[in-house]
């Protein structure tokens, strides 16, 4: 009898896409020039975890927009 694990994919699935969605933003933000941008729209925006994260390194001034159809539901 083969013994599996009793694992909870749906977590696992989560907390993967979590690292992946991280590495993601950073990849992009790498392809930026090296300045502050005074606004930004992310129009598809999902969760805004893009913009947050350019918030927090300082690369958006003063306004942020983030624009999504679909609610989202955490």
């Amino acid at each position: 009898m083969i013994n599996i694990p009793n694992i909870d994919y749906g977590v696992l699935y989560n907390q993967i896409s979590k690292l992946r969605q991280s590495q993601d933003i950073d990849w992009i933000i790498g392809f930026l020039p090296e300045r502050t941008f005074e606004s930004i729209a992310d129009i598809g925006c999902g969760s805004g975890k893009f913009i947050k994260s350019m918030m927090q390194k300082g690369k958006i001034r003063k306004l942020a927009v983030g624009i999504e159809k679909k609610p989202l539901h955490d």
